[in-house]
């Protein structure tokens, strides 16, 4: 599956206009283990900078990451 639908499907889980949405979903083992899938998807990709910002919530770092893999 394409890195940037993964990163799409995971932000609906957030949403709650969504019909992904998930109630409960942050901190949860799945939220985490599709996090760690996403980064190794990234980790792929030459020259990308995924490091998450200090002050970054995974909300916003998906929504970054979504808008630098064009």
């Amino acid at each position: 599956m394409n890195v940037r639908l993964k990163i799409v499907k995971e932000l609906a889980k957030f949403r709650e206009r969504t019909s992904f949405y998930i109630e409960d979903y942050w901190g949860s083992e799945e939220q985490i283990e599709n996090e760690i899938k996403i980064i190794n998807e990234l980790d792929k990709i030459v020259n990308l900078n995924n490091e998450m910002k200090y002050n970054e919530t995974i909300v916003e770092w998906l929504e970054r990451m979504l808008k630098i893999t064009k």
